[in-house]
């Protein structure tokens, strides 16, 4: 994906379509739509996967445009991953979908977006990378997320 459009769709200011979120529990994956809140024209989706074929502790959070594909994927459960340099870094890391990390194929680490400890924490890793996305967390309600 060419790199401006890229920092484009990350930087806008994004909402939830609902404002009452549902947080999965274990062994579930949901499904959120946004929209860009300034003009409405780009359309975003957000998957929550605690869905893991061989761990039961299993928890990422992707970030899709419609129009693009996936931007960001926050594994905050799992094995390690190769940054550019060729380290594993451990969970939690970020997949970035842009040219610089060779379309998340090299992973960040968790402090790159954050400096707080999220590990096993559900919802407040959710609020990072809500925040790292630019999603406008005003009246949102987040419901679950406690097994």
């Amino acid at each position: 994906m060419e790199q401006k459009v890229y920092e484009n769709l990350l930087k806008c200011v994004k909402i939830l379509v609902e404002n009452d979120f549902n947080y999965p529990g274990n062994g579930i994956q949901s499904k959120h739509m946004l929209h860009e809140k300034e003009f409405y024209k780009n359309k975003f989706n957000l998957i929550i996967n605690r869905k893991g074929r061989e761990r039961s502790d299993c928890l990422s959070y992707l970030m899709f445009s419609e129009s693009k594909g996936i931007l960001v994927r926050l594994d905050m459960t799992g094995p390690p991953h190769t940054d550019r340099y060729g380290i594993d870094i451990d969970t939690p890391h970020v997949h970035i979908f842009d040219e610089e990390h060779n379309d998340g194929k090299f992973v960040e680490p968790l402090a790159t977006i954050t400096d707080k400890n999220i590990k096993g924490e559900l919802i407040e890793s959710l609020v990072v990378f809500f925040k790292y996305l630019n999603i406008d967390l005003t009246d949102i309600i987040i419901m679950g997320g406690l097994n």
